[in-house]
């Protein structure tokens, strides 16, 4: 009960425009907690469907959890929180004593509450722990405890998470591809040739998320990994971009040769299963 009975931070320096500008503009302003004091910077970008939450702390306290909560008016009775290669529901209800001991949910990247005309997705590189509460839902972002570490989180530091308001529920607004664009920044390489020249995997409709593509373990051709994580069946066609004489499924560890997809080509289709994971031997 100690996420109703909380003290929200005081305000100690009033919002202010900090970044104003054609591409992006900021607003910055600071919350106190006794001794310490939360920075808070939040940027919108031009064409960017997600908000930008710059944190700096310099926190002195312990026995302390600070949760930022976000309020929603999404009728959710359910939450949906990123697992490894998937999602899992969880109840946002707080009647029993056994939903009140889940008050809070791990989760790897990102927590979504909606209904199916809207909702909110919560994006977080390195924090991890999530509260759904009906229309709410809060991320941890400070827990400073005297045991077993009684330094834990005291300091200054800085952390990043981001805001993706959506319509719909996570899967029609595709918040585990949206996670990944704004986690995974892309990188540029210098190449010889010009563009038609590089050969690249594409994969129709983007509804299917790509974990790795590397040598495979035995050496005999290249891994395509990939998985669906959302609650319904996807097909996808897999343009390689080069020609492949066999593909072969495998497990997930490439030790065993499930089944022979195709030879000979440079595209295949897959059918993929609501959050099943695929792994493919290319071999060239």
């Amino acid at each position: 009960e100690f996420l109703t009975q909380g003290v929200e931070l005081k305000l100690i320096e009033k919002p202010r425009i900090v970044v104003k500008g054609p591409l992006v503009t900021c607003v910055e302003f600071a919350k106190g907690f006794k001794s310490s004091k939360i920075i808070q910077r939040v940027c919108v970008y031009k064409d960017s469907p997600v908000v930008e939450i710059k944190s700096k702390l310099v926190w002195r306290n312990k026995g302390v959890l600070i949760k930022h909560w976000f309020r929603t008016t999404a009728k959710a009775e359910k939450a949906w929180y990123d697992i490894p290669f998937g999602a899992i529901e969880r109840s946002t209800k707080m009647e029993t004593s056994w939903e009140k001991a889940k008050f809070e949910v791990p989760a790897v990247r990102w927590a979504d509450i909606s209904d199916e005309e809207k909702g909110l997705a919560v994006i977080a590189p390195s924090r991890h722990g999530y509260t759904g509460i009906r229309g709410d839902i809060g991320l941890s972002i400070i827990k400073s405890p005297t045991y077993p570490n009684p330094w834990s989180d005291l300091g200054e530091f800085e952390i990043t998470y981001y805001l993706y308001p959506h319509k719909g529920d996570y899967q029609k607004a595709e918040v585990p591809k949206i996670a990944r664009e704004t986690i995974f920044k892309p990188v540029a390489v210098i190449v010889s040739g010009t563009v038609e020249d590089i050969k690249m995997v594409r994969i129709e409709p983007a509804k299917v998320i790509v974990t790795a593509f590397k040598p495979s373990e035995d050496g005999e051709g290249y891994i395509l990994r990939l998985y669906n994580p959302y609650r319904e069946d996807v097909d996808v066609e897999i343009e390689l971009g080069f020609k492949a004489s066999k593909v072969i499924e495998t497990d997930i560890i490439e030790l065993k040769k499930l089944i022979e997809i195709a030879e000979n080509i440079d595209k295949l289709k897959l059918y993929v299963k609501p959050f099943e994971i695929k792994t493919l031997l290319i071999k060239t």
